[in-house]
């Protein structure tokens, strides 16, 4: 509470929930392998949420790289969370995981205001739009 800092809930139970908001981190590369299991993360937090979710907000900054299947999948992620009227926040994207993503035609999918340097950048809009 009252500080910028996202934990786990699940770990912190301290921790505040903003409803309305999905927000979670990546902990590694993404490649054709692991897509599936970050959608299915996505739509079970999705799902689980007590209230209607407007945004996802992916912390991406521990994402090293991204394999090019692995870039259509997200773009592909963003797309179907958009046209559900949710919101797709990415942040702290690395330079190469942007360009990645970016070449898949992120853009396509998301405004590049979207694509923000913090967690905090996010949740500072989302939270005024819930």
């Amino acid at each position: 509470p009252d500080s910028t800092i996202y934990r786990n809930i699940a770990r912190h139970p301290e921790a505040e929930r903003h409803d309305g908001v999905v927000a979670l981190r990546v902990d590694g590369p993404l490649f054709f392998a692991n897509t599936a299991f970050l959608a299915d993360t996505i739509g079970g937090l999705v799902d689980e949420s007590k209230v209607p979710v407007s945004a996802i907000v992916l912390d991406a900054g521990a994402i090293g790289s991204v394999d090019a299947s692995a870039a259509s999948a997200l773009v592909e992620l963003a797309e179907a969370q958009e046209s559900q009227g949710k919101q797709v926040w990415l942040c702290s994207l690395r330079g190469p995981v942007r360009d990645q993503l970016l070449g898949a035609g992120l853009l396509g999918v998301i405004p590049e205001q979207q694509l923000v340097a913090r967690v905090q950048d996010a949740m500072d809009v989302v939270e005024e739009l819930a």
